[in-house]
């Protein structure tokens, strides 16, 4: 989940906003707060999302195997006692987990991580008729991370002249999402977006364009094609296979004489290819592996930390899963980001000239993300 300008990121493995600005910039700068905003989404995509939340379990499982293993030894015997994880993760060095088991399956898990991260735009032949919505979507082969498939959603649109397809994976939805939302601050607070609109002319932006360009070339000019944006990558990232749902999002829309959000979400909550899809593994499941498998390896207060992550989750989950168009609004200023820091959370933030303690009041750091950075930084 790579930022916009500068090389701003969230760093999913550390739960890391990095900015390129100074945190002064953080205050007033409409820009630069419209970067945070871009980052700050993609954390929630995080919380949130089927793949972030695949993410958050298999990181929880390896930090955590990482401690037992410094303590305990390997193979692990049978009934062992709860660690001081942080005591074996500050304790620990790389080289106590040269060529171990733990250390292979976290770079594996970190290269199987980029599949779904991969945004490779290649040049495409034009639809046989571009006015026909079925027409922009192809199966194509896609390999990342050392994975491959012979036939793998992509949407295909004009984009500076060519055609180009993009390969619909959870990173053109996580991208597309964000600078929507992105895009919007910019224009209600600073009333100029071209710190992002004139990025368009690099080939590489038609990862961040595709969702959109569809809406504008399928929905009437008087929607607001932003907000079908956000929604549908939001619904998208909910499912096991987002570049399908979209596509079912999409057709689903574009067959609408008169276009209406509740009404497409309704109809795809009837559509039998969304079970097993959506919300898939269930939420629930998830957080209890987190709390009663793994939590139950540490002491009570470590344990009780990481339940106080599941609790930023199933708010954030709770919040996107029943509002469709929760970040759609045009119109908010930065009281209104401090609003969901309060109520998600907030995880580490670097600047240009150091890190920043508080936002919005706000601790930066999230439950158990100094955890997730030890063990980054041990295994990786």
């Amino acid at each position: 989940m790579y930022g916009v300008a500068m090389a701003s990121h969230f760093e999913p493995l550390s739960w890391t906003i990095h900015l390129e600005c100074n945190s002064a910039d953080l205050a007033g700068d409409p820009v630069a707060q419209a970067t945070f905003v871009h980052e700050y989404l993609h954390y929630v995509q995080t919380l949130t999302g089927t793949v972030g939340r695949m993410l958050l379990v298999e990181l929880v499982r390896l930090t955590v195997r990482a401690g037992l293993e410094k303590i305990h030894g390997r193979p692990l015997p049978q009934g062992f006692a709860q660690i001081d994880l942080a005591a074996a993760l500050r304790d620990s060095t790389r080289a106590d987990f040269a060529g171990t088991e733990v250390a292979t399956q976290y770079r594996d898990f970190f290269h199987d991580m980029e599949f779904a991260l991969g945004d490779r735009v290649v040049s495409v032949a034009a639809p046989a008729d571009p006015t026909r919505p079925e027409e922009r979507f192809l199966r194509l082969g896609y390999t990342n991370g050392g994975r491959s498939l012979p036939e793998f959603p992509h949407a295909r649109f004009h984009h500076n002249g060519e055609w180009l397809a993009v390969p619909l994976t959870d990173r053109a939805f996580f991208e597309n999402m964000a600078r929507q939302v992105q895009r919007n601050y910019l224009y209600f607070n600073a009333n100029d977006t071209s710190a992002v609109d004139d990025l368009r002319a690099v080939r590489g932006e038609a990862t961040y364009l595709v969702v959109r360009r569809l809406f504008e070339d399928f929905l009437p000019p008087g929607e607001n094609h932003a907000k079908w944006t956000i929604a549908a990558s939001q619904f998208a990232l909910l499912c096991r296979h987002p570049g399908t749902a979209f596509e079912r999002f999409l057709l689903c829309a574009a067959s609408m004489q008169q276009p209406d959000l509740a009404e497409v979400h309704r109809r795809l909550s009837r559509d039998p290819w969304f079970l097993g899809e959506f919300n898939e593994p269930p939420l629930q499941e998830n957080l209890n592996e987190l709390i009663q498998k793994w939590g139950t390896a540490m002491r009570p207060t470590e344990n009780y930390q990481l339940h106080e992550l599941t609790k930023f989750i199933a708010t954030a989950y709770n919040s996107l899963s029943g509002a469709l168009e929760f970040f759609a609004n045009p119109l908010f200023k930065w009281t209104d980001v401090g609003g969901w820091v309060r109520s998600f959370g907030c995880p580490r933030i670097t600047c240009s000239d150091g890190e920043v303690a508080t936002l919005h009041g706000v601790k930066t750091t999230v439950p158990w993300g100094a955890y997730l950075l030890g063990a980054r930084d041990l295994l990786l």
